[in-house]
């Protein structure tokens, strides 16, 4: 049997094309929620002035502000609230993908085969990094050892945590690459010194590039860029030729993740996993309707910068490219939300707050002119401010804000007037707020789908089915078999439950292939067994491999290809 595509997706959807159409669906159906700009809620009167359902406006003398953000996290409504709100907060929690890793049957066994991070490589990391680190890490290590592959490239590599437990607790051979010199600097200065302390260690090399990648380079390439750039001129620079190699990235921000699989797909790069991150800074192809420009289009049109990109990172697919979907910056915005961390935030108070000044002092631009209105909400850029600006009230944080603007000539006390005059309103903005955050894990799932469907046409199908029957049980005494779960032994093995991508083959050869007939061809495909492309397997899998309170993004893209006789 060849080796089958695997996503869970949530009951009742049974194929990745009829998942992509619901989510569309449900998202067109509220597109009033979340296409608004949120800066502009009191510009444009957002409370009084649109669609938003009058019966859902007791929400905000019902609810206290903890209230609203365990409505967040928990999206649980009351039998006295409004049946169109109850079935709202209720879809919006079952037509998300599946996110707890707990579930997978692959992530439970990993977990128990997780080398405890040694503490001398640690410092610095975030007990969020930590254990996503760890996970990443075990997980690539067993990849790498049923692939055979000898090198790890991690492009995005930031400060290199990753690359560090990979090179220095696991033993590989791996290059880090990044386009920022602060990121590759940083990483340098910390893997130097770590490297002393493993001085006795026999484990790989490590190495850091700071440029960025192209998909027709391959690893030798790779390798004698890094040996390049390394002082220790005695390094070895030979490089098998016909080496398997990984490409790997954590958190890849924007449109890096699609990068990233077009890289893998056209280069000679037999493995893959990557985990997606800041969708904000992804790119689209066409226009939403309720955006004037596409971002693409936009960096032409006012001869800003070209994104680091090739092409825009949605949509991937040619699905959802025939249907012509766009999302926009606001919903991808909105699909970096992490609302499963919202209750019992020290800062869930404060952050509606943020939001409420910020929606302020855009009126108050707009109601004074202070910027034209030829300049776009989302092109106002205050910036990061001090946590210090947010805790004295409007008028304070609306002079620091807009001495960022380079606007330092509206009295303090016009700014009071305006808060006198809003002070009951800050409510609104954290029942809105709350509400359109619900859309944020069926916006990611669009966009992590999408990837997935890619991937699958790329194999050759055009759709994807989910299995009806779950994984079957690992009898081989093999790396995989001891994680209790079907990985990439052989080409003739089932695939791991992440998203992996293998080679296509030239034909099944299990025994009985050959008196097959069509319809039991049909059926193969439509169980998401990978079909045969050259002399290659792709398979394809997405899962969660986090856990999704300690790390929200937490859905793990892997692919393997597998060359045939």
């Amino acid at each position: 049997m060849l080796d089958r595509h695997w996503l869970r997706l949530p009951d009742p959807h049974r194929s990745a094309k009829s998942y992509l159409l619901a989510l569309k669906h449900f998202l067109q159906t509220y597109d009033w929620l979340w296409t608004h700009h949120a800066t502009d809620f009191f510009v444009n009167d957002y409370w009084n002035q649109s669609r938003f359902p009058d019966s859902w406006k007791f929400l905000k003398d019902e609810l206290s502000y903890p209230d609203l953000l365990e409505l967040a996290t928990f999206q649980e409504s009351q039998a006295h609230w409004p049946t169109d709100l109850r079935e709202y907060i209720a879809l919006s929690k079952t037509i998300p993908l599946p996110r707890s890793a707990d579930d997978d049957s692959v992530v439970h066994k990993l977990k128990t085969t997780v080398r405890p991070l040694d503490k001398k490589i640690v410092y610095g990391m975030s007990p969020k990094k930590r254990h996503e680190v760890g996970i990443m890490a075990a997980l690539i290590h067993e990849l790498m050892a049923i692939d055979g592959a000898t090198y790890a490239v991690d492009i995005g590599a930031g400060q290199g945590y990753l690359d560090m437990v990979l090179a220095f607790q696991y033993g590989h051979n791996v290059i880090g690459i990044d386009d920022d010199e602060i990121q590759t600097c940083g990483a340098q200065r910390r893997s130097s010194t770590i490297e002393r302390v493993f001085a006795d260690h026999n484990g790989g090399r490590l190495y850091h590039i700071n440029r960025r990648v192209h998909a027709t380079e391959s690893l030798p390439d790779l390798v004698q860029h890094a040996i390049a750039a390394d002082s220790d001129a005695s390094l070895d620079a030979s490089v098998d030729p016909d080496a398997k190699w990984l490409l790997c990235g954590l958190h890849s921000c924007g449109d890096l993740t699609p990068n990233i699989i077009r890289h893998f797909l056209k280069s000679e790069a037999s493995l893959l996993a990557a985990v997606s991150c800041c969708y904000n800074h992804v790119t689209e192809s066409f226009t939403p309707g309720h955006e004037q420009v596409p971002d693409w289009e936009a960096h032409r049109a006012q001869k800003r910068p070209l994104p680091k990109t090739d092409e825009p990172g949605f949509p991937m697919s040619r699905f959802l490219q025939s249907e012509k979907m766009s999302l926009g910056f606001t919903a991808r915005m909105l699909a970096c939300q992490a609302t499963t961390r919202w209750a019992g935030q020290d800062d869930g108070r404060e952050s509606y707050t943020k939001h409420y000044h910020r929606a302020l002092l855009q009126y108050v631009i707009r109601d004074l002119g202070l910027i034209s209105n030829s300049v776009a909400s989302k092109d106002i850029n205050v910036g990061r401010l001090s946590r210090s600006a947010f805790g004295r009230g409007f008028a304070a944080y609306a002079a620091a804000a807009l001495s960022r603007l380079g606007i330092s000539d509206v009295p303090i006390e016009r700014l009071g007037q305006y808060e006198k005059d809003f002070e009951d309103r800050e409510k609104e903005i954290a029942v809105v707020w709350t509400l359109r955050a619900l859309l944020a894990p069926a916006i990611e799932s669009m966009l992590l789908v999408d990837r997935f469907l890619h991937l699958i046409e790329e194999s050759g199908q055009d759709d994807y089915v989910m299995p009806t029957e779950q994984q079957p049980p690992v009898t081989t005494d093999s790396p995989s078999a001891r994680m209790g779960a079907p990985w990439f032994d052989s080409c003739g093995d089932h695939a791991s439950s992440s998203v992996v991508t293998e080679g296509r083959s030239c034909g099944d050869t299990s025994s009985g292939a050959g008196e097959r007939n069509a319809h039991d061809k049909v059926q193969d495909e439509s169980n998401g067994i990978a079909a045969t492309k050259g002399h290659q397997r792709l398979v394809v899998r997405l899962f969660p491999l986090f856990d999704s309170v300690e790390s929200p993004r937490n859905m793990i893209l892997v692919a393997r290809k597998c060359k045939t006789d």
